[in-house]
């Protein structure tokens, strides 16, 4: 993607494609909008750690691409149906969210949960021992290289920290929308894995 103007920036064209993506995605109820920001973060996060040149110009471009879906959204939003993160605030202080979030019991509810609700559950022993490996066997910054797994892990820390914190029941919250959260990320975490195997063969052919 760097080489596509032979200048060490990325095709505008591709950036501009990629931002109507991450636009369009933020009209997937709430959480398509959380995963748009937090992959503009690592994406930003990955630039800016790897030195690459015109980090500006690739934000303008991501957000000329974003610009449309997002003013619609916003539109959509005012005059049509709020957000239905309303849901989330009501009766919520700071102290108490905090005081959720780092409650023993919920976070042990919340994560065998989110544990047995993953896809693919049976293989994520070996994809943590695959992770650990090139971590310890390749250089780790090269791991963080794969833009959609460390979006993906990023996005389930946003979803813990939502049922964390719900207001609603803490059961029925996780039983009737964890399975299809966990599920919409599955194939960006399958990407990013593949992202990753490739960048740990390329750093270990090239020690």
């Amino acid at each position: 993607m760097d080489e596509g103007t032979g200048t060490g920036l990325p095709d505008p064209g591709l950036l501009g494609a990629a931002g109507v993506s991450l636009g369009l995605a933020a009209w997937t109820k709430d959480e398509g909008l959380a995963m748009a920001a937090v992959s503009v973060c690592v994406w930003g996060v990955a630039w800016w750690g790897s030195r690459t040149p015109g980090l500006g110009r690739r934000m303008g471009w991501l957000a000329a691409g974003a610009a449309a879906p997002l003013l619609a959204l916003l539109l959509f939003r005012a005059v049509v149906a709020p957000s239905t993160a309303q849901a989330l605030t009501v009766g919520q202080t700071a102290a108490g969210v905090a005081a959720k979030l780092v409650d023993r019991d919920r976070n042990e509810v919340v994560w065998r949960a989110l544990a047995r609700r993953a896809p693919g559950a049976p293989i994520l022993l070996p994809v943590l021992a695959f992770l650990v490996a090139a971590v310890l066997g390749a250089r780790p910054l090269r791991l963080l290289r794969s833009v959609p797994l460390v979006a993906a892990l990023a996005m389930v820390l946003v979803y813990a920290a939502v049922f964390l914190a719900t207001p609603q029941p803490l059961l029925w919250h996780l039983d009737t929308s964890a399975s299809r959260l966990l599920l919409q990320l599955w194939p960006t975490f399958l990407l990013g894995l593949f992202a990753a195997a490739g960048e740990f063969r390329s750093a270990t052919d090239s020690r």
